[in-house]
Parts: C-alpha cells; structure tokens; sequence
C-alpha cells in the first residue's frame, strides 16, 4: 500500500476488482467465485467487498477478523506509523482461517461444489475390496462416518502388500479363520499346535497348557512386573524385605519377597507405570476365561492351574494393598475346594 493509499477504499473494493484476481484465467475465476459462494458461504462471490467477506467470515466462524476492522475505522488517509501495527491484527484471523480451510470438510466441499466431482467415500468398515472399486483412477478416497470426514485412504498405499496386522490366539493358521494374505500376522498365542504357519516372520507364544489365556496371563505377569504400581509404599516394601529377611526357612515368605524384590526393582529402574485399576481388571479376565476353558478345572495342565494361584493370589494383594499369599500353590488340596478362588 502506498503512502497515500486509503485503507477503508480497500476495504470497499470488490474481490473482482483486486490484482491478484486480474491475474487469474477465466476458468480459475469461476473456481474462485463458486468456492467463495459455495463452500465459504460468502453469496456475493467474487462480487463481494473485501469488508463484507471478512465479516462474513467472522459472522459465521469467529476467526477474530473484529479487532482489525474495528481498528481501521479510526485510520486515516495518509497515516504510515500504524500500518504495520493494524496489519498485525490479522496474523492470527488469517492462521485461523488457513487451519480452518485445510480440513478435510473443506476439500470435500471443494471436490463436490467447485470441481462437481461425485460425492464418493468410504466407510471405516468398508472392505478393502470394495475400497478398490470406489476409488478407481482417484489418488485418494475419503473416509466418512454419518456425513462427517475422518481420514483419507492414498491410492498409493493400496498398492502395499501389507495393509494392515493382526494378532491372533487359539487359531492361528490364516486359512482357519480366513486371514487374508494382505493382513500381516505378528503375533500368535496358542495351545495344542503342532503346526503354525505364516507368511511372514511373527511371535510366537505356544504352550502345552489347557487355555490359551494361560499364556496371557504369565505375558502379563512378566510384563507387570516390570512396571511400578501405586500401592505399597517404599517404607512397606522396605519393612516386608527386612521381616522377611528372618524368615528364610518359610517358602511361603521366600515366594513374596520375591515379588516384593521385584516391585523395588521397578521402582529403581523406572521403567513405566501399572494403574492398579487396570491390573485388576486385566486379572479378573484372566482368571474367569481360564475357569470357562478349563470347565471350573476340571480339565487343566499343572501350568493351567499354577497360573490359576498365582492369579488369585495377586488379585488379593491388588485388592488389600499389600504383596500377600493366601494360596499355597504345592498345596494338594483340590483348587476348586479353595475359599479363595470365590472371594
């Protein structure tokens, strides 16, 4: 703007008479035109003022284009001290504007109102297959849920091998279950295999154990045990180990200073945090799946039912806040005559 240059004329200027518009051919003014009516909502188009578009903007969306145009009432004709100033106020209306037309809405809304290409997308449970079709010779497609935009899907990455993973347990061969080849197994945990097979390297968890969510449970014993939990405290866990420490004959105290060595291992090594919540929660599956797959024990492997112990008996130390034993697990006593497994 030059030195003489009026800024409330510039206001008055329709979006048609500005330079950068002049320079624009035939077809990307009438692109310019029907997004602004169309997609922004500003009827006029190109025929509106550049005062009327900004509070249009501000009327339907606060971008805070306000401040500005309430400041260039009191600038007058000639003044250059404040032009740096008054221009300013528009840094943050125009990042606003510019985060709000890089959504996804907005492009739809442009390939649908400016380019009249037909409304095509895809569901987030639409199969991979039917994705092909849709997309055709399009670059993208995308994803909507009742009307609303929630990604986009590259022709490009649907030319990858791989589009997506999956875990599995108890049935692990893809043509079981139907795995396609373009679904990547990296991880198994299964019992009574004799045969798995993948197409691509994965882990595996297997063991000779009636259920499978044995496995589960002694994965989250060895994971868990790594993280620190809220309850007991440092002073309870150094008062446990020092008792401890004068019962060495007992196997029942050797088996909690062993998990209480553990917690302060942990807890020196940081390496992540266990809400105790989640813990129990995780456990209880555990153990309720196990007694399901096992019909209440009756069919179980020495491993199904040390699992079985120890998930009670950390259930029980989860529930009173401290590390404790409540089932001996060399007892001979039948687990299911156990008080405990019902508390």
């Amino acid at each position: 703007m030059s030195k003489g240059g009026n800024t409330q004329a510039l206001l008055e200027k329709k979006i048609e008479e500005l330079e950068p518009y002049k320079e624009f051919s035939a077809v990307r003014r009438k692109h310019l035109d029907v997004f602004l009516s169309k997609v922004l909502d500003v009827s006029q188009g190109v025929f509106a003022t550049v005062k009327d578009f900004l509070n249009i903007l501000e009327s339907k969306s606060k971008f805070g284009f306000n401040p500005f145009l309430e400041a260039i009432k009191g600038h007058k004709k000639g003044e250059t001290d404040d032009l740096e100033k008054l221009f300013n106020l528009l840094s943050d209306p125009f990042k606003k504007l510019r985060s709000h037309l890089d959504t996804f809405r907005i492009a739809l809304l442009v390939k649908e109102k400016v380019y009249n290409e037909s409304k095509m997308s895809v569901h987030p449970h639409t199969a991979l297959e039917e994705i092909h079709l849709r997309i055709q010779d399009r670059s993208a497609i995308f994803v909507t849920r009742e009307r609303k935009v929630e990604g986009v899907i590259y022709a490009s990455r649907l030319r990858n091998p791989t589009q997506g993973s999956v875990v599995l347990r108890d049935f692990s061969n893809p043509n079981e279950i139907g795995i396609p080849r373009y679904m990547e197994i990296v991880s198994v945990l299964d019992h009574h295999k004799s045969e798995i097979k993948t197409f691509r390297v994965a882990t595996i968890h297997t063991m000779d154990v009636q259920s499978s969510n044995v496995i589960g449970a002694k994965i989250a014993f060895d994971f868990n045990k790594k993280l620190v939990t809220s309850n007991p405290s440092d002073k309870e866990l150094d008062e446990m180990l020092l008792s401890g420490a004068q019962l060495t004959h007992d196997k029942r105290e050797l088996r909690i200073m062993e998990r209480v060595l553990e917690e302060r291992i942990a807890r020196a090594m940081q390496l992540g945090w266990c809400a105790s919540q989640r813990e129990l929660s995780d456990y209880r599956m555990f153990l309720y799946a196990i007694l399901d797959d096992t019909d209440l024990l009756s069919k179980k492997t020495h491993l199904d039912h040390q699992v079985v112990v120890e998930l009670v008996n950390r259930l029980v130390s989860l529930e009173q806040n401290k590390i404790t034993e409540v089932i001996d697990p060399t007892s001979a006593k039948p687990l299911i005559q156990n008080p405990e497994l019902y508390r």
